[in-house]
């Protein structure tokens, strides 16, 4: 019985951390489209929110940053959005214009160093400093990652 438990813990163990693993990505081209499901004939993803973007289809651009629990398939990878506003939710992009980003080592991935935004004052309400209030890192502009 006590092997019984011991195994089922070690495999919930192995479930919980596979599951909080986040990875972050950088985009590597321009118009990369994020799709529905991992296929080149899958729809694309649309934007949700529509006051702020024009409506239609979701494409990344060199340098956007998206994040993923790790799960690829047909040559794809299930990617999130990274920001603070809704725009779009989880889709898939191809592999090949990913790159793994790395955590910048000036803010250790907070995107800010604290101190006050002096452009909203700290209002938290611009997009001066990812509606925050914080002043923004000056090595990775915010994002936390490069």
């Amino acid at each position: 019985m006590k092997k019984i438990l011991m195994l089922f813990v070690l495999m919930l163990t192995f479930s919980a951390a596979t599951y909080a693993q986040k990875v972050y990505y950088k985009c590597t081209g321009d118009n990369v489209r994020v799709r529905m499901q991992p296929s080149t004939s899958a729809k694309l993803v649309q934007y949700n929110d529509v006051e702020i973007v024009e409506p239609g289809p979701v494409y990344l651009q060199t340098g956007d940053f998206v994040t993923s629990k790790g799960v690829k398939r047909n040559g794809f990878v299930q990617v999130y959005y990274h920001g603070e506003c809704n725009l779009w939710n989880v889709g898939w992009v191809s592999e090949k214009y990913l790159k793994l980003a790395k955590q910048c080592t000036k803010c250790k991935g907070q995107g800010h160093l604290g101190g006050v935004c002096p452009d909203c004052k700290g209002e938290g309400d611009e997009y001066c400093c990812n509606w925050t209030g914080k002043k923004l890192c000056p090595e990775c502009y915010g994002v936390g990652y490069k």
